[in-house]
């Protein structure tokens, strides 16, 4: 019909809606989306549509309605529904009867609160489920398929990776996205809006292929998690880590498959990735989190392997981060006497740099500096520089607190020279930062500056938040000891607010102390 007006009346224009494009050669496609709303961390204010439809809506539903208090629940129901008009709708009409943030919590558990009982609207417009019903029955046998299957991916996906899990084609991703079930943002990320991912695994449990798809999409996204361990500490380290941050559900979700299946090949593939990824986002409660849990499974089931005891030393890494001193170095013991025992001098340095950061408090200089020499004989054995340089980098600290400014500045340089040749942006601030911490020790306070800006630049630029404190601490010391105490103060404040906001209680207590 709209072609034969066209045709015959060339000069009418036709503004149409549709969940599907018409595909006629006249079509111009502007794609709508959801209103706008709040991302996470934002401040939610009715500045943004989806939070101003809702209020409206609610104030039907129970007239006096104050949308100030509960604006942080508006946003949050905004945000899982994505702005989708109908959905915020349907949700609105239930403040009668419970707070915003029931109904989010609600709606994160079961589409199915976003009903209507209203007599005098389509029976599609209903509730979410009978739109999405509407949608499902016009998809072919194959289009329902990969629809159900796409359900397992979170925060989006790949084209590969729905290639591999999904047996997707290109040609079918596009069908998809021409059906408004899915869309491409600007990275070439797909992404399907979670309400319509509730509603396809509902059928992917129902066709009994929930088990299998959750399966590829477990040893996929592990090895894949892994595979990225050697660029993390390489040159490519800041693309590596938006990689893995834009994959971070996905990536979850297959670690917890893996621990909860007690798969010990899928955990040591992704083990070493996520490890670095934690440690250099300074994701200190999600890492320790991550491996205890790990560590736990594999040992109520027996695996108490080299697995078992790499997850132990990550676990330990966290613990100590966390300010759990003892409890990492009970377990930093026990996975060294184990890696020593099985040969494995790559993981046994790691736990020897471990332990000497545990126990850098404690005085015990030589006894430090002993670990540190053997893991770097360990490390120079295998020609592992990126050891290398995390173990110059430490034996320069101990060098330092022992007052051997000298062979504390050479150690500094090295570890700078090694990580340069490395190219990794987190060791080479890492290396910066403690030659500068070198020169202020031996006074030269100028040079100290001027190191601790160019680390503080590197580390903002790959957001690794603990190094940025770090570098804020020690501009805060130089102001300090120059005069400028009003700087000092500004200085330590915001070293304070990020260490506690990452839970670093070393970098707590030294604040604070200093």
């Amino acid at each position: 019909l709209l072609a034969d007006i066209l045709r015959k009346a060339p000069g009418v224009v036709l503004l149409v809606t549709s969940q599907e494009r018409l595909n006629l050669g006249e079509e111009w496609v502007y794609t709508v989306r959801g209103l706008a709303y709040p991302g996470k961390g934002e401040k939610p204010t009715d500045d943004y549509s989806a939070m101003e439809l809702f209020a409206q809506k609610a104030r039907r539903a129970a007239y006096d309605f104050d949308a100030t208090t509960e604006a942080e629940g508006i946003a949050r129901i905004c945000q899982l529904v994505e702005g989708v008009p109908l959905a915020i709708e349907l949700a609105a009409a239930w403040v009668h009867a419970q707070r915003c943030e029931e109904i989010a919590a609600a709606i994160a558990r079961n589409l199915d609160v976003l009903v209507s009982t209203l007599t005098n609207v389509p029976e599609r417009h209903r509730s979410i489920r009978a739109a999405f019903a509407h949608s499902w029955k016009r998809l072919s046998p194959a289009e329902q398929t990969l629809f159900r299957r796409l359900a397992i991916f979170r925060g989006g996906f790949q084209p590969e990776a729905a290639e591999h899990i999904a047996e997707s084609r290109s040609e079918d991703l596009a069908t998809s996205i021409s059906k408004s079930l899915l869309q491409r943002d600007a990275a070439g990320r797909y992404q399907l809006h979670e309400l319509l991912r509730q509603y396809a695994a509902e059928h992917l449990a129902a066709a009994g292929e929930e088990g299998p798809i959750q399966e590829r999409h477990g040893i996929y996204y592990t090895g894949w998690a892994g595979a990225r361990e050697e660029r993390l500490q390489s040159r490519e380290q800041k693309e590596a880590l938006a990689e893995i941050a834009a994959e971070i559900e996905n990536a979850r979700a297959a670690w917890q498959w893996a621990v909860a299946e007690g798969r010990e090949a899928e955990i040591g593939a992704a083990l070493a990735g996520l490890d670095l990824f934690y440690e250099q986002q300074s994701w200190y409660h999600e890492g320790y989190a991550a491996f205890a849990q790990a560590a736990t499974a594999l040992q109520a089931r027996g695996q108490g392997g080299r697995v078992l005891h790499q997850a132990l030393a990550r676990q330990a890494r966290f613990a100590q981060r966390l300010g759990q001193n003892e409890p990492a170095r009970e377990l930093l013991v026990r996975c060294r006497d184990f890696f020593r025992a099985a040969g494995d001098d790559r993981e046994e340095a790691l736990a020897l740099n471990l332990l000497a950061e545990v126990y850098i408090d404690s005085g015990s200089y030589a006894e430090i500096a002993a670990l540190l020499q053997r893991a770097l004989a360990l490390c120079e054995a295998q020609g592992d520089i990126y050891c290398q340089v995390l173990t110059v980098v430490n034996l320069g600290d101990v060098l330092s607190l022992q007052g051997d400014f000298n062979a504390a500045r050479s150690c500094c340089l090295r570890a700078l020279t090694l990580s340069r040749e490395v190219g990794a942006p987190l060791r080479i601030a890492s290396a910066l930062s403690n030659l500068g911490r070198t020169a202020a020790m031996m006074g030269d306070y100028e040079e100290a500056g001027e190191l601790f800006r160019e680390g503080l630049a590197i580390y903002r630029e790959i957001g690794n938040r603990r190094g940025i404190a770090g570098c804020l601490n020690n501009l805060g010391s130089l102001a300090y000891l120059t005069g400028d105490y009003a700087q000092a103060r500004q200085l330590r404040q915001e070293t304070l607010a990020i260490c506690q906001e990452i839970g670093f209680r070393w970098g707590v207590a030294n604040t604070l102390k200093s």
